[in-house]
């Protein structure tokens, strides 16, 4: 059975007092219902580690950190982590990886 990945939305934080604000989107998967909310961070994070484990596979590149938050910004950075995750995910090895399953 294929599973299915994507950003279904976005939310705008606002930072504290020490931090700036920040974007957390949400990603689901079907048919699993997996939820879960991540920064842009996370992706670079899971990128690296991915990468690290499989040096032999091509890892899907990310966009580049952008610290703008437009509307048309954040739904475009959607749309880059969706394809991002679905490439991730059609990988044999990679979606079996411990890194990628506790990302989602």
């Amino acid at each position: 059975m294929r599973t299915s990945i994507k950003i279904t939305d976005h939310v705008i934080k606002k930072g504290g007092f020490f931090s700036s604000d920040y974007v957390l989107y949400t990603v689901q998967t079907a048919p699993t219902r997996w939820k879960v909310e991540r920064k842009d961070n996370d992706f670079y994070t899971l990128r690296r580690l991915i990468r690290k484990e499989f040096p032999h596979l091509l890892v899907p590149p990310l966009p580049i950190k952008n610290t703008k938050m437009t509307l048309k910004v954040l739904q475009k950075r959607e749309r880059q982590f969706s394809r991002f995750l679905q490439a991730l995910g059609r990988a044999e090895e990679i979606k079996a990886s411990k890194f990628f399953i506790a990302f989602l």
